[in-house]
């Protein structure tokens, strides 16, 4: 894993043509649990980047590809995992800046995911809140 491209890295992984692979991406502070059973386990990158941004996986080799051929990857499925997490305030962000949060303390949303239903939940105080996920690659 990595979070940043260069063409000098490594494949992790070498595929031919026609090949299907699944992977599983960690959070964006690096951690990753295939379920609520399990803690979360910490990652680094590969790269040893000096600031860790959005973690990625790959680079991924295709057996014969060669520079300046157009590649046609399919993306058959986005699953999302079990949680998530996400922020608001304090940072700048036209977000933040449009909800009129850039003064305000930053506060942190841990959201429980069911992808079977695709639906998100997390708790504001007393308050439940569920959305509908819409997983995307990107």
């Amino acid at each position: 894993m990595h979070s940043s491209f260069s063409k000098h890295y490594s494949p992790i992984l070498t595929v031919q043509s026609g090949d299907t692979i699944q992977v599983s991406t960690p959070d964006i502070k690096w951690g990753y649990s295939p379920s609520p059973d399990l803690p979360k386990q910490l990652l680094s990158s590969r790269e040893q980047e000096d600031q860790p941004l959005h973690p990625m996986i790959g680079p991924i080799k295709i057996e014969g590809a060669k520079p300046g051929m157009v590649l046609e990857i399919r993306t058959n499925d986005l699953q999302p995992g079990w949680y998530g997490t996400n922020w608001a305030g304090k940072l700048p962000s036209w977000q933040n800046e449009k909800l009129q949060l850039l003064d305000s303390e930053r506060v942190q949303l841990d959201w429980k995911l069911n992808a079977r239903q695709m639906t998100g939940s997390c708790v504001i105080g007393e308050k439940e809140f569920r959305v509908g996920l819409s997983p995307f690659s990107g």
